[in-house]
């Protein structure tokens, strides 16, 4: 949302406002307001049901008021905040609204109306922090709302007050994350619709103003998927890089190089990602169809965690210099901005936070998991694609038969239990890397030298269950192998 005043207050009738309150209409339903969100609050409630959240993004250069310069940063962040959170109160929206305050970058003259005074507020930044900022934030906002039992998420976007990159970085942002969502949430149907009204012209206003649907993304229907998950692999992790714009001199550069440095290791270590090859083969396995893989390598780490130390760190390099006068000047100065790493941690731990909520077991090697427990991971996880689908179920059932045909009571590896003509050499095996890896990838990740299986007498019947032999596990040149192999097709960044 762009700044609706040109003179703020906090007191609403001191206020002079940029927008002007005209009548919007859209599909039959009007209402006279200052801006599209209450039209369009009401109409969706009343057509569609409850609104889970309501968000609005903004940009901490609207500034125009006083704030406690102790608390830094947070302080001016907070102030913004309680400016729009006054607008939108007066604004009729009956619900709880969030503010997004994002970090925005250039030079504003804002103006408030104590003693008519300006504030002149000069940002040291860039545009992709503020892509990087709300897509971390989206997808909380999403998890969160994915918790709710409903069979269908529709996404509404409004454009209609957006400014310069808002609006188109907003839409990249859910148009990465809501295919992610629609493949491993259990919403039957994802959706992103796209708002914007005419535009308002003060000096020549209309009778009343439509707001239009301009675009609707259908990401899910009915198990039918049309938009395929993406993610990307982490090389040495890194979460922040050097603003150079902000840090000219060259003693400055390497000094914030080895902060941003030291704040990546802490958030490693904080939330045990340590073993990166491990993330990016979880996200590997999601989409070269290897199942049991999934189980074995799922990430430890929390998305919530990880976004909460990320912007307490992102927020730790960022200062603000504050000069009072007849003319009041606030200069913000980011030393650090938010990596591209970021991203993509932040896409495959939305996808564990979704997936994990359908595992009943957690793979733990001396048991392994049910066949059971993977059936279900197998459909939750490639319906999206039916190739890998077919494929996938192809070897799980192979793998099933021959364990209803043939119980073993011991962990036994599959190549063992295959008819002899059907066995492999897996010592040879394993040691051609190439034709190894393509087997592994061409049999779901379940390849017979590698893979254990045993049925297990239990109260009421028995219980196939199968896991990767112990040097999957513990830290040998094999695993390192699988884990290069699995991540076939993902760009490491």
């Amino acid at each position: 949302m762009g700044m609706p005043w040109s003179t703020y207050s906090d007191e609403i009738s001191k206020a002079l406002f940029n927008w002007v309150k005209v009548r919007y209409e859209i599909d039959g339903y009007s209402e006279e307001a200052l801006s599209t969100l209450p039209i369009l609050y009401n109409y969706i409630s009343s057509s569609s049901g409850v609104i889970k959240n309501v968000t609005v993004i903004v940009q901490e250069t609207a500034i125009a008021k006083k704030f406690d310069l102790c608390k830094g940063y947070e302080g001016m962040a907070s102030a913004v905040r309680d400016m729009y959170e006054r607008f939108i109160a007066g604004q009729g929206v009956k619900s709880r609204v969030d503010v997004v305050v994002a970090p925005g970058c250039g030079r504003f003259l804002n103006k408030f109306a104590d003693g008519d005074r300006y504030i002149d507020i000069h940002i040291c930044g860039n545009v992709a922090d503020f892509f990087y900022y709300i897509f971390i934030k989206l997808a909380s906002i999403i998890l969160n709302v994915a918790n709710e039992n409903s069979e269908k998420l529709v996404v509404h976007l409004d454009l209609s007050h957006g400014i310069n990159y808002m609006p188109t970085l907003t839409r990249a942002a859910l148009m990465e994350l809501l295919p992610i969502v629609a493949t491993y949430s259990t919403f039957q149907k994802v959706v992103l619709k796209v708002y914007n009204s005419e535009p308002v012209m003060k000096n020549a206003l209309k009778e009343s103003y439509i707001i239009h649907v301009v675009e609707e993304v259908i990401f899910k229907n009915n198990n039918i998927y049309h938009f395929p998950p993406i993610f990307e692999g982490i090389n040495q992790p890194r979460f922040f890089t050097v603003n150079k714009q902000c840090c000219t001199e060259p003693s400055n550069l390497a000094e914030v190089g080895k902060e941003i440095s030291k704040s990546s290791k802490q958030i490693i270590e904080e939330l045990n990602l340590t073993d990166i090859d491990r993330v990016n083969a979880f996200a590997g396995s999601l989409i070269n169809g290897l199942p049991l893989l999934v189980l074995e390598s799922i990430p430890h780490a929390n998305l919530e965690q990880f976004i909460d130390k990320v912007l307490r760190e992102y927020k730790r390099f960022t200062s603000i210099i504050y000069h009072d006068g007849d003319k009041s000047i606030i200069e913000v100065l980011r030393r650090a901005s938010i990596s591209s790493q970021v991203k993509a941690l932040t896409k495959i731990l939305l996808a564990k936070e979704l997936i994990a909520r359908h595992i009943e077991e957690v793979y733990i090697h001396e048991k392994g998991v049910s066949l059971k427990q993977l059936e279900k991971i197998i459909k939750r996880l490639y319906s999206w694609n039916s190739r890998l689908k077919t494929t996938i179920n192809s070897d799980y059932h192979t793998i099933k038969k021959v364990l209803d045909e043939k119980g073993v009571e011991q962990w036994t590896r599959l190549t063992e239990i295959f008819e002899a003509e059907n066995e492999m050499n897996c010592k040879e095996e394993l040691e051609k890397l190439d034709r190894f890896g393509r087997n592994f990838l061409q049999h779901s990740g379940l390849h017979r030298c590698i893979t254990e299986v045993k049925v297990e007498k239990v109260e009421k019947g028995k219980v196939a269950r199968i896991r990767y032999i112990e040097s999957i596990t513990s830290n040998t040149e094999l695993r390192k192998k699988v884990y290069e192999i699995a991540t076939k097709g993902i760009v490491k960044i």
